[in-house]
């Protein structure tokens, strides 16, 4: 866990994708069937672009975690991985499992408007992004992608889309 959470840190500074995805591929062979570390390898992976292998980590630490405290974050990243996919109709399904355990995590409704959006629904998207923005009042386009481009893979560019029309602020 300790070397997983060096090299977030290191990637988040440097943008080295292949040392970090070393260093997950290091941390899964280490704790395959640990739902908190799936759990945390799909961010990594989901963060720097490896939208399909940040899913099939979070898939994993929905099935091995299923009462656990990690599931949460686990159903939020493989909803937004989901997104980034394609896949806004599986997204959605992962969110409403979601939203049954808390209303207060806003990774849900920043992927259940993009998801909405993107699948042409835009009404119910810019609602479910004003929820977003009564969670995260600050939250814009322009820090988003800053902070986190996921990668600059082409799936982040999709969720950017989407939480555009959804009514994401620009900044």
């Amino acid at each position: 866990m300790l070397t997983l959470s060096i090299a977030i840190a290191t990637y988040m500074q440097d943008k080295r994708a292949p040392q970090f995805k070393q260093a997950v591929s290091q941390t899964l062979r280490l704790a395959p069937f640990d739902a908190r570390i799936l759990s945390f390898c799909g961010w990594a992976n989901l963060w720097s672009g490896q939208t399909q292998d940040a899913l099939d980590c979070f898939t994993k630490s929905i099935q091995f975690g299923r009462m656990g405290p990690f599931l949460v974050a686990a159903l939020g990243g493989a909803a937004t991985a989901c997104v980034q996919l394609g896949n806004d109709a599986r997204a959605l399904e992962f969110i409403e499992e979601g939203l049954a355990l808390t209303d207060r995590y806003p990774t849900y409704y920043s992927s259940k408007s993009a998801a909405l959006a993107l699948s042409g629904r835009m009404e119910e998207a810019r609602a479910v992004m004003a929820q977003y923005l009564a969670l995260s009042p600050d939250a814009n386009l322009k820090q988003w992608r800053e902070v986190n481009p996921y990668g600059g893979c082409a799936g982040a560019e999709r969720y950017f889309e989407g939480l555009r029309l959804a009514g994401l602020p620009t900044g």
